[in-house]
């Protein structure tokens, strides 16, 4: 089927070699497919022949990006009405963006007794499970159980945080244990929180090299093991003791995660697993 070259596209990047500003921008046929063992006409290059991204496009990108940035901020003035601030003007909003006043804290997290049942119950309303345990080496008997109770494979990831390696794993003896960072086969892994949102339900996961980010979305369940002490009522109390902990030395990555992994946007249709794990388990451990 034979048909008409296109036009020429708009100035910009870099132009093709000869043979393609040969061709010029005039309109011509393009040859049919050559019958029986002839060959077609040999092809032009494939680039275009004049640049193919618009010239103030090519102008802006060879500007310094603190030049740029200048440029639009002078633009968002403008709109404004006013100009730069003064020194004693920025100085409040300089403070409050380093002191980060929290926001109201809801009355129904006021009562610090009753985070864990507040917790428990808010995870369990978007289809995730808890359980407790009294210690910390009831850890790897409370991860069998629920292993055992779904069906779930037995081999497990185990981030290599301090608390897990010294664990009686040993005592489990239905579990294949290994620590590390999760790979695409791997369907189960075990992770420890920063903290827990009783408010929401919401678990806080930092992670660093005894936690890698992987380990929260790869598998299809992600079994997480929170402290009683690191219940916290709201999220704004949760950032609170995390810059008391880390200080300026925040991890590359902190992720809140509310229940298993879902989405409806197929026909209004919930479905669990879509962009993470199918199955979130949470063991609060006491403080024994």
């Amino acid at each position: 089927m034979g048909s008409t070259a296109s036009g020429v596209l708009s100035p910009g990047d870099g132009t093709g070699d000869e043979p393609a500003r040969a061709a010029g921008s005039a309109e011509r046929t393009v040859s049919l497919a050559a019958p029986c063992r002839r060959l077609d006409r040999r092809p032009r290059f494939s680039s275009t022949r004049r640049e193919d991204v618009h010239g103030a496009l090519v102008r802006w990108g060879t500007r310094p990006v603190s030049e740029a940035r200048d440029a639009i901020l002078a633009s968002i003035r403008r709109s404004l009405g006013r100009g730069s601030l003064s020194a004693a003007e920025a100085k409040p909003l300089d403070e409050r963006l380093v002191g980060g006043k929290p926001h109201i804290i809801p009355r129904r997290v006021e009562d610090t007794a009753a985070w864990p049942d507040l917790f428990r119950a808010k995870v369990e309303s978007i289809a995730g499970t808890v359980d407790e345990v009294a210690d910390v080496s009831e850890i790897p008997a409370a991860i069998e159980r629920f292993l055992g109770r779904r069906n779930e494979p037995n081999g497990v990831v185990v981030s290599p945080d301090p608390v897990f390696e010294g664990l009686p794993w040993g005592d489990a003896s239905t579990l294949d244990v290994c620590f590390g960072a999760p790979g695409g086969k791997d369907e189960v892994t075990v992770t420890k929180a920063f903290a827990g949102i009783a408010e929401t339900g919401t678990i806080m996961v930092a992670t660093g090299p005894d936690h890698a980010a992987t380990a929260s979305f790869l598998p299809e369940a992600n079994i997480v093991v929170l402290f009683k002490s690191r219940l916290v009522g709201a999220m704004e109390q949760a950032w609170a003791r995390f810059r008391a902990e880390h200080g300026a030395g925040m991890p590359r990555a902190v992720h809140m995660v509310t229940g298993p992994s879902r989405t409806a946007d197929i026909a209004q249709q919930l479905e669990l697993g879509a962009h993470g794990p199918r199955r979130l388990h949470i063991i609060i451990v006491g403080d024994g």
